[in-house]
């Protein structure tokens, strides 16, 4: 059995269909070998390619790294989310089409984020999105990506 985006292995479906070939060998593949919430993928990495690989071989552009020295939580979200834009204004400003995504664990980190965006940069016309949301107004809001009306998602 060979098992892509293995790290969604530990939930219960994908479990369950992994568990009926017991007797077989089984090969997961997963550019994220570790979970959030740290539950295990049941096996032993045989093979890693890492990301200096992958640059090297022309598959990924190297990216920057764009350090944020902040240490108190408040700032911090605050120093983040500051420069997220700055970056997003620099590309835009020098032509490049480009969006920003910003990824949290969880819902209510989603509304804090979402509401700093809009605080800091109401222009961007951030947009919240969610499992929540019925799919209806999932595609709504992502209809404002796609049209470049918005340039943010959370």
């Amino acid at each position: 059995l060979f098992v892509d985006e293995a790290h969604h292995i530990s939930a219960n479906t994908w479990n369950g269909i992994k568990e009926q070939f017991v007797v077989q060998r089984v090969v997961q593949f997963t550019a994220t070998p570790f979970r959030n919430d740290t539950q295990s993928l049941g096996a032993k990495i045989i093979y890693n390619y890492t990301i200096d690989e992958d640059q090297k071989a022309g598959y990924v552009t190297n990216v920057p790294l764009e350090p944020v020295e902040e240490y108190f939580q408040v700032s911090m979200n605050h120093a983040i989310t500051e420069k997220a834009i700055k970056l997003l204004q620099h590309d835009m400003d020098s032509g490049l089409d480009h969006l920003m995504m910003a990824r949290v664990k969880t819902k209510e980190r989603a509304k804090e984020v979402f509401n700093l965006y809009q605080k800091l940069a109401p222009e961007l016309k951030p947009v919240l999105v969610h499992s929540d949301l019925s799919k209806t107004e999932q595609n709504k809001r992502l209809a404002y990506l796609r049209a470049r009306e918005a340039k943010v998602v959370v």
